[in-house]
């Protein structure tokens, strides 16, 4: 798990109109570009577009405290970047404390597992985590589960995961489903979990 107190930022987004991914994607990577270059205390950055539907983005973000986030969202690329990315998309801004203990109280579980795949086997692997996904779906108290890939780096990937609570997050890890494909994935590349909770 990453060191206590980093503040994790999970971003999804909804395009309603094709036409405007492209303007999204180019709006998002100056902004990344700009934050990843200037910003301090800036630890991940990234747009990642999902594998099972294409007008699907998260915007994921680690933040070393409080206030290197506060002062990014006080930064002129920040204010300029965001209310573009709001005009032509729908926006939800998911904020947790990434804590080496459960808090007593939660809403909800958030899962990110980034992976990077290696090049040739990049296809096995989002092969074997759409199952993954789409079988997961399936499960008791699954909320979201999907497969983002990054639109800046190759071969880097997000499962994007939330439970209604413990003991569905704890029957979905004992399920045949991913007792059987997690290990393939985990074949095709590294995968780093973050377990967060929703408070």
């Amino acid at each position: 798990m990453t060191d206590s107190k980093l503040i994790r930022l999970n971003c999804p987004i909804k395009v309603n109109n094709k036409d405007n991914i492209k303007n999204l994607i180019d709006t998002a990577k100056e902004l990344i570009s700009n934050t990843l270059s200037k910003d301090e205390g800036v630890q991940d950055y990234d747009l990642y577009q999902s594998q099972t539907d294409s007008n699907k983005f998260l915007i994921f973000e680690t933040w070393k405290n409080q206030n290197n986030l506060n002062a990014h969202m006080n930064k002129d690329h920040f204010k300029k970047a965001v209310p573009l990315i709001q005009k032509v998309c729908e926006m939800k801004i998911e904020q947790m404390t990434i804590e080496k203990e459960k808090p007593k109280e939660y809403k909800l579980i958030r899962m990110n597992c980034t992976f990077e795949s290696k090049e040739e086997k990049e296809e096995e692997a989002i092969k074997d985590t759409i199952e993954l996904v789409n079988n997961s779906l399936k499960d008791e108290g699954v909320i979201d589960y999907d497969l983002f890939k990054s639109c800046t780096r190759n071969h880097q990937f997000l499962i994007f995961e939330t439970w209604k609570n413990q003991d569905c997050l704890t029957k979905h890890m004992n399920s045949e489903h991913f007792k059987k494909l997690v290990p393939k994935i985990q074949e095709k590349g590294t995968l780093k979990i973050d377990q967060l909770f929703i408070v």
